[in-house]
């Protein structure tokens, strides 16, 4: 059984956990991200913010998003992307963020992914 955490403990600036461990994402019945270790990073009174490698997605399933960014304090400026099946149908719009640039303490983001799990039909850790 997995140990209790509470946000309320969590750190800030924010904690980056690399872990070794499965991690899913489907849309419909296809998955586009499978991987065997994910980023995990923990802030102050904000849930777990899981990160999925790039790489670890389907060919044809990411696709950089154009228009407003967003910044945060800690890890600099995101940009989205949207997700769809391999033959880009299903088409989830922005519904991932990533950190192509990274602020100095947070240079492990680069090339890893997050995505709001709403969006998506499954999220698997």
């Amino acid at each position: 059984m997995p140990k209790q955490e509470s946000v309320a403990n969590y750190p800030r600036p924010p904690l980056i956990e690399l872990i070794n461990g499965p991690v899913s994402v489907s849309i419909g019945n296809e998955i586009i991200a499978q991987d065997t270790q994910y980023i995990r990073v923990c802030e102050t009174y904000h849930p777990p913010t899981i990160y999925i490698d790039q790489d670890a997605f389907v060919i044809g399933t990411l696709h950089q998003t154009t228009g407003r960014a967003s910044y945060c304090e800690w890890k600099g400026i995101a940009k989205y992307w949207t997700l769809s099946k391999s033959d880009g149908s299903d088409e989830r719009h922005r519904a991932g963020w990533s950190y192509p640039s990274p602020t100095q303490h947070y240079e492990q983001l680069a090339n890893w992914i997050a995505l709001y799990p709403r969006l998506v039909d499954s999220c698997m850790l």
